[in-house]
Order: C-alpha cells, then structure tokens, then sequence
C-alpha cells in the first residue's frame, strides 16, 4: 500500500501545525486526506490542491473509522480541551478496528505529566496513556518548547493598548520554537520515524529568550518603551479572562497560568538548539522573525486606530 496520510487540525488555531502539515505534504506530493469537523475557506484551498476532505469529529470513533480507507500514517492533535481523553479513546479505538496497519504521530507539550498543575496538562498526559495502552502503532512527540505564536495570543492585546507584557513566567530564558517547526518535526517523525524514539521523543526548542529580552527587541522595532513585568499565576489569570483572543478560552486561561507555576516549581530540561536542524535538516525559523511580523500587526492596528 502506498503511503497516504490523515491529518487532523487543518483548521486549527493555536501554532497552525496541522495546516502546516498539510502545506508540507502537498508540496512533496503526498496523498492528503484532512479531518475536520466542518469546512472551511482553508480546507476548500486544500482540496483545490489535491487534498481528501472527510468531516468528522474525533470524539465519534465512527466517522474516524470511515475516514481511515487506505490511510497509512495519521497526525493526531487536539484542541485545548479536557476531552482530549475521550478523543484519544475514540482515535485508538478506530485505529484498532480499522482493518490494516495505521501508525499514529501525536504531538505533546511539556506540561503533559501526571502531577502538572494545569488539568489540561494532565488530561493530556493521561491521553497519551490511553494511546500507548491501546497498543495502536504510535510515536508521541512532545515539543519542549513554547510556541512563538503564543506572544501574539497572550500579549498581543496588552502591546497594542499599553506596551506591557505581564505573565507569570519570569525572567529566565524560555525554550521557543514556531509553530510551524513544530510540524516541520512532525513532518520529519512521519516520513522518518527511524530518527525518533518510541514511543516518547521528547524535542528541544529551537531556541532559548527570556521575556525581557522579547519586550526589548519590539520596544527596538517599536521604537518606543515595551516592558515586561512579572506578575503571580493568579494576577495572570485574572488578566487573561479579559482578553479577546479566540483562542483564550476559560480552559487555556487556567492552563497558562499553571503551566508557568509548573516551570518556576522544576528545573528546566536543558535545551540543545540544534536538534531541530539535526532532525529536519532546515534551518529555524528565527524568534527574530516573527518579533517583526508582530511588531507589524502592532504597527498597523496603531495607524488604523490614529486613522479613525
């Protein structure tokens, strides 16, 4: 059977690592079916292009067992949802009822353990049990970094109103990588698993930077004062359910926080910034990079709102 990969996430916000995904197999000339709950502009472009569409929901094993004829490979993600549990029950479930061999790459994060104190980071590390219990064919890949694109999401509101960045994470350097790394990670774990541990690859960013040393290279790009202040988890949380992002659900507003508790309480994994390029055999996208794309959108949102 020739390779053909189901991927899910191609409408997905946070990191955009399934649409990424998506883009990497196209252009290789793979055969692509995506799996999303409904289409959208994104998923007609990929069809355009070659894509399979199915519509599903991976909390109905169903319409994932219908979706996995002649698949061989399969991205699993999930949105930031507690029921993350049920939706690797259904994946295994449909895996192991689906009648030929279909291995599965997932992607994990670091609050991902069993005493994190983000109840998403425990449903996910208990998700990724359900997974390995199931005995399905699986690679975890757990990416021990933060995503670029979580600056825009937790801070960008704050830049644009006050040229503030407040959380709970502190001073210290923090593991980065783009999300679109992340799936080029993916990407590389698919076509090349020979490179990564079972059932667990635990994959370092791309990149260490502190908070402090962000909010200096934008008030540089800025060209105006952009700080950073430290701010306890709870002051955080309560800062962030008044933000207006739309991926700041009540969930990911108490995961955040936790997630920062988690690093401050455990020594950090050291970071080797090379494995990236070691694995895919690319350069990183570069912090530096998408500081300027945002340093732009803030830019632009400044002269529209002056305009007005």
């Amino acid at each position: 059977m020739s390779e053909k990969f189901l991927i899910t996430g191609a409408n997905g916000q946070h990191g955009g690592t399934g649409a990424h995904l998506v883009n990497r197999l196209l252009e290789n000339g793979s055969a692509v079916r995506i799996f999303v709950r409904r289409e959208t502009d994104a998923t007609r472009a990929f069809a355009e292009r070659g894509a399979e569409v199915a519509l599903g929901d991976l909390l109905d094993q169903r319409t994932v067992a219908a979706a996995l004829d002649g698949i061989t490979q399969a991205y699993f993600t999930f949105s930031a949802d507690l029921n993350i549990i049920a939706g690797a029950a259904n994946w295994a479930q449909a895996m192991r009822s689906a009648g030929h061999p279909v291995r599965t790459v997932m992607m994990s994060m670091p609050p991902a353990v069993p005493d994190s104190p983000s109840p998403y980071g425990r449903a996910s590390w208990l998700a990724e049990q359900v997974m390995q219990w199931s005995g399905i064919d699986l690679q975890i890949v757990r990416i021990m970094a933060m995503f670029q694109e979580n600056l825009e999401m937790e801070h960008g509101e704050t830049l644009v109103r006050s040229d503030v960045m407040r959380n709970a994470f502190g001073t210290a350097p923090q593991a980065w990588m783009s999300g679109a790394d992340a799936a080029d990670v993916i990407y590389t774990a698919l076509l090349h698993p020979e490179k990564f541990e079972k059932p667990l690859a635990k994959v370092s960013g791309t990149e260490q930077i502190s908070h402090p040393d962000i909010a200096a290279q934008l008030a540089e790009l800025l060209d105006r004062p952009v700080r950073y202040e430290q701010i306890d988890p709870t002051t955080w949380h309560d800062e962030l359910t008044k933000l207006h992002h739309p991926a700041m659900t009540p969930l990911m507003t108490q995961h955040l926080p936790a997630f920062a508790a988690q690093k401050a309480a455990h020594d950090p994994r050291p970071n080797d910034n090379s494995e990236f390029e070691r694995l895919t055999g690319a350069k990183a996208r570069p912090m530096a990079d998408f500081l300027r794309q945002l340093a732009a959108e803030i830019a632009a949102h400044d002269s529209t709102t002056q305009a007005s």
